[in-house]
This record gives structure tokens, C-alpha cells and sequence, in this order.
């Protein structure tokens, strides 16, 4: 799974924009404060996970640093054992940004890998040699709403996948 815009919404403290956000997050429940960052979990992301880690091998590779990435999962996965956790370092730069090489990953068998991410052109190696294009889920960026239903549509999805 993704990180950003996939299971939480961050903003960093010194963005100009940050009286603009449309939302209240001071004090609201599903938001964690971080040393840069207010970060703000996406509804049904505990409901989610709880699900997943019965069903299935959870692993986070985001093009996130490690620093900033492991600071959340720290407080979002407490629960959680973790496959893996690949950031920044893990990705590859082409072109204007990173991607994900998962062709790079060994000892997994690509068609029971299941991807769940909101950018899917930041995934390389999405080809029918390496990865089953119907194990791509793709996810709504998540910007911070509270009516946001796209975890529990995920579950939905992937437990009819699991059975």
C-alpha cells in the first residue's frame, strides 16, 4: 500500500496555504501531529487494516523519506506487523519523479500481490510479466474528507478478492 493520499492526508506546518485548509483538524480525533507535519488518517483506515492484517501480508512503499514515513506508521500500524516498509531510498528517479520498482522485489509471487495506491503511474513494473494488472487497485487521492468511503469500498473489494 501506498502511503500519502493512499491511508493519510499531511500537510506540513510551514505551508503558506495552511489557513486555507477548508477542514478543522486541531483537535480532531483522527489527526496526529508529527515534528513537520499535521497528518490526518483516512476514514475507515483502522476498520481497514484490522480486516487486512486477517486476510493478508501488509507491506507500505512509499516515495516518501523514511524519516517522515516511519514517524506515521509508527503511530498508524501499532497494531500492525508490517511485511515491509520501502520509502524514497527504495524507488527509483525517472523523469520528473520517483517510481516504485516492484519488479525489484524477490520471493513473492506477483500474482498474489495486491496493490493498493493512488498514483498508478508511479508504479513500475505494472506489466503482465511481472504484475497482474487486475491486482492494481486504485485508489481516490485522499485530501482530508471526512465522508471519504474508499478504505471500506478497498476492504469490500478485497475480501471478495480473499474468499
Amino acid at each position: 500500500m501506498d502511503l500519502d493520499e493512499t491511508l493519510v492526508h499531511s500537510i506540513r506546518k510551514d505551508d503558506p496555504m495552511l489557513d486555507m485548509v477548508p477542514f478543522n483538524w486541531i483537535g480532531h480525533p483522527d489527526v496526529m501531529e508529527t515534528e513537520h507535519h499535521w497528518v490526518k488518517k483516512r476514514p475507515w483506515l483502522d476498520e481497514f487494516l484490522d480486516f487486512a492484517k486477517g486476510a493478508y501480508r501488509i507491506a507500505v512503499w512509499t516515495v516518501a523519506t523514511e524519516d517522515y514515513a516511519m514517524s506515521i506508521l509508527d503511530r498508524i500500524m501499532d497494531s500492525v506487523t508490517l511485511e515491509f516498509v520501502k520509502t524514497r531510498k527504495d524507488c527509483m528517479f525517472r523523469g520528473s519523479g520517483y517510481v516504485k520498482p516492484v519488479s525489484s522485489l524477490e520471493g513473492y509471487d506477483f500474482d498474489d500481490i495486491y496493490i493498493v495506491d493512488d498514483k498508478p503511474d508511479v508504479i513500475d513494473g505494472v506489466h503482465p510479466i511481472n504484475i497482474n494488472m487486475a491486482n492494481l487497485i486504485v485508489i481516490k487521492p485522499f485530501f482530508g474528507s471526512d465522508k471519504d468511503q474508499e478504505l471500506k469500498e478497498t476492504a469490500r473489494e478485497l475480501w471478495s478478492r480473499y474468499r
